[in-house]
């Protein structure tokens, strides 16, 4: 957890509490000098402890990392007792912590055009992959009025972006790009106003 801006909380005997600490490396954190995080409110049943904690976005302090508009990997672990040790129920998930919850829209009034792309990404810490699709003919007007990815793998085959291959020359004849998505954003609605036409 070498880098890592860490907030450890609970209710230990009905009291509820939380810590601000830091990762130097892979073992306990570090209680920083600087206590940022703020408790708002905290419960606990016999299965669910929920805490609401806040902090400034920039606090200045070379123990925490600033809250921005960038993906921000969330790392979490949770026992059963108010003990630091390794937990066994932990994981982790890539967020946009500043992006606004996006609203559900009612997609039953619409008509959902499915791409797929069916490829196994090369191994690499940052792969480019760019498909083509051609879009459904219609006899009426249609504008895209969304976008989300279904499923975190996607199944086309295309290619890398920038390698000296067929997509390339794809790229050229593209007029501009729509959406582009990566690890933690959410789907993307437009305005009941906006739509980006097909045809």
């Amino acid at each position: 957890m070498e880098y890592a801006d860490i907030v450890i909380g609970g209710v230990r005997h009905g009291k509820p509490y939380i810590s601000d600490y830091h990762g130097e490396g892979n073992w306990k954190p570090v209680v920083d000098i600087s206590q940022d995080w703020q408790l708002r409110s905290a419960t606990e049943n016999g299965t669910h402890t929920t805490l609401e904690v806040s902090r400034v976005f920039n606090t200045c302090d070379n123990d925490d990392l600033p809250i921005n508009n960038d993906t921000t990997k969330l790392i979490w672990s949770i026992g059963i007792t108010d003990d630091l040790e390794h937990h066994q129920k932990r994981g982790s998930t890539s967020v946009i912590i500043l992006n606004p919850v996006t609203p559900p829209i009612n997609i039953t009034e619409s008509q959902v055009w499915e791409m797929k792309v069916n490829t196994t990404l090369p191994a690499g810490d940052t792969t480019y992959w760019c498909t083509a699709h051609k879009s459904p003919s219609y006899t009426s007007k249609r504008h895209i009025i969304g976008f989300e990815l279904y499923e975190s793998i996607l199944r086309t085959p295309g290619g890398l972006c920038y390698e000296d291959n067929n997509i390339y020359n794809m790229r050229q004849e593209c007029q501009h790009f729509v959406y582009g998505w990566a690890v933690g954003a959410d789907p993307l609605y437009l305005p009941d106003n906006v739509g980006v036409p097909l045809n």
